[in-house]
């Protein structure tokens, strides 16, 4: 005979409520596991929207002062001097305004990377305020 057949009643019935309490964690810790791979994806799809605006926002606002900069460039070069000035001048202007333009996440913003967004959901998720 063995030990589990001497053993008490009351030790049969906490043996069980073990087991199914066991069980039970197992279940909780695979619900859980499975909540946050949802969570986890909607959280960074949220990341992603709210870089992508915080980029747009920053553009919006380099193109803004960009064309109140070229707005405010009317002057002439009277001599042949003052020309190539406004020309180096304005080769720098390109140059800033072309590094300006560049978005911090880059990479996110080629054709290939808005597809493979737009498959997994990233710009249908609207975000919540």
């Amino acid at each position: 005979m063995t030990s589990a057949q001497y053993a008490s009643p009351l030790t049969r019935v906490r043996f069980r409520c073990v087991r199914r309490l066991l069980v039970q964690l197992e279940e909780t810790g695979r619900n859980f596991d499975d909540f946050w791979a949802s969570h986890e994806l909607r959280l960074s799809q949220c990341l992603a929207l709210r870089r992508f605006e915080d980029d747009f926002r920053r553009m919006q606002y380099s193109v803004e002062r960009h064309l109140a900069d070229l707005a405010a460039m009317t002057e002439g070069g009277d001599t042949a001097q003052r020309v190539d000035s406004l020309i180096r001048e304005l080769e720098q202007f390109e140059n800033e305004a072309q590094v300006s333009h560049v978005p911090r996440h880059a990479g996110f913003c080629t054709a290939e990377a808005r597809k493979k967004a737009i498959y997994r959901g990233i710009w249908m998720t609207p975000p919540r305020l």
